[in-house]
């Protein structure tokens, strides 16, 4: 088991009405927290275009997202980016997670549900808290942005635009254990490829 981080869900879900209802409303629930916040409404396209993603992994381990969570901490804090240690995570919380979690709040890829929820394609600074799986949304322009920042502490190469080509993404997917990085990559690719769809053809981000 693990996390997956599906995009165009209505889309997905075309010829079965009980499920697109069922989406449907979760979307009206979405939209009630982004008007409270006073921002637009969200609406999900429900055919999506011709698109790859490029990711060969259907989900990624939660450790790895808690790998690449405590690398975003380390540089939002300054701290030379090490990678995480063979048992990451401890039993207790990370000091540094910990930091970004009760004080900072200010990572969409570090205050998330790590099991559910969402993130839209809608540009605000904080995440949002509401009745919506897992109890926050975040943004996927501001999850996108975050990934770019981690591109160069794990030597992946990015376009000047912050783009990843298909010849970088090959290598990412060919990354074995033997690169002591190789939790923190394959997170990266999951969920860049999720947040680089998300942004492009304005479309949702499930956790589940």
């Amino acid at each position: 088991m693990g996390l997956t981080a599906s995009i165009g869900l209505l889309d997905s879900m075309r010829g079965n009405p009980d499920a697109l209802a069922s989406f449907r409303t979760r979307f009206t629930a979405v939209n009630d927290v982004l008007r409270t916040a006073g921002l637009p409404e969200h609406e999900e396209p429900a055919e999506l275009p011709p698109h790859v993603y490029r990711s060969e992994l259907d989900s990624i381990g939660w450790d790895w997202l808690h790998c690449l969570r405590r690398l975003h901490a380390l540089v939002l804090q300054g701290i030379e980016p090490t990678p995480a240690p063979e048992d990451y995570p401890p039993r207790e919380l990370d000091p540094v997670l910990d930091l970004e979690l009760s004080v900072h709040q200010r990572s969409h890829l570090i205050v998330h549900s790590d099991a559910q929820g969402w993130y839209v394609p809608i540009d605000f600074r904080d995440v949002l808290y509401g009745d919506v799986p897992g109890r926050i949304l975040g943004s996927s322009p501001r999850l996108l942005a975050e990934l770019r920042t981690l591109a160069a502490p794990l030597d992946i190469p990015l376009g000047p635009d912050g783009s990843l080509d298909d010849a970088a993404a090959a290598r990412l997917n060919a990354v074995t254990d033997s690169d002591p990085w190789w939790r923190e990559k394959f997170a990266w690719l999951h969920l860049f490829e999720a947040a680089r769809l998300s942004v492009e053809l304005g479309t949702a981000i499930l956790y589940h």
